[in-house]
């Protein structure tokens, strides 16, 4: 908003002194707010926002569109408070934003950026904590037993995003790789930050049978130190009965 200065003073005649015909138009402030991805930057749909002066006093509530949110009318100068009261799936809620309307008469842009969730899941060796290969692995919402993923386990964790805030999710374990046992199931909660959350499933390796030859035989030799037994017995027994005769 402009202020003319217009002198009125008067010198008690009938003259006119000063006259000028002023067009004094006030325009309304304008606000551009943004709830964009913080990733791209592009508009997100669905946030649940709130506009509230330095007071606390509700200024404005809506929903987050393609387009961005005008508001008109804020007193310039003066603080307002963006608050996110609901992110959209697959998002953290993101901080405050606090901004000061401009004073100059120019639009005032405002931005508050969201972070998609990001899990990281890990299978590893229950000794060693390495990563392991091989695993065939399935994530599940608990809730509803939907399969939200599938995938084979490599040497780098598997990193799954968008998933959605305070909901719990089961990680099954549909095949372990050769040499360990399956694990059992691992169930987690989404946390509400825009923070790389992790979640670990560990593996334990199958004993390791030690063998001292191969016993794959031992039936056939137990059965000839049989017959040779025996045929010593016989032969002895000739033996001790011909030296009998012999008598």
């Amino acid at each position: 908003n402009k202020v003319y200065d217009i002198d009125l003073s008067y010198d008690h005649t009938d003259k006119i002194i000063y006259s000028k015909e002023l067009d004094v138009l006030n325009k309304k402030t304008a606000t551009e707010i943004s709830k964009v991805d913080a990733t791209n930057e592009n508009e997100l749909e669905g946030a649940k926002l709130s506009l509230r002066d330095e007071d606390g006093n509700l200024v404005e509530e809506w929903t987050s569109t393609k387009d961005v949110h005008i508001i008109r009318g804020l007193v310039s100068g003066k603080k307002y408070i963006l608050h996110e009261d609901l992110a959209p799936l697959g998002y953290a809620t993101a901080s405050d934003v606090t901004f000061t309307v401009n004073e100059d008469g120019s639009v005032t842009k405002v931005k508050m950026k969201d972070e998609i969730t990001k899990v990281d899941i890990s299978k590893v060796d229950a000794t060693t904590g390495k990563e392991i290969e091989g695993a065939k692995l399935t994530l599940k919402y608990k809730e509803t037993g939907e399969v939200v993923e599938s995938w084979t386990s490599g040497k780098e964790p598997h990193r799954i995003e968008g998933l959605t805030v305070s909901k719990t999710y089961v990680l099954h374990e549909d095949l372990a790789p050769a040499g360990y046992n399956v694990a059992s199931d691992v169930e987690f909660t989404i946390s509400d930050t825009g923070e790389v959350q992790k979640v670990v499933m560990k593996d334990e390796a199958k004993p390791v049978v030690v063998k001292t030859g191969d016993d794959s035989n031992i039936s056939f030799y137990v059965a000839m130190g049989m017959s040779a037994l025996g045929l010593i017995v016989c032969f002895y027994a000739k033996r001790k009965y011909g030296e009998k005769n012999d008598k």
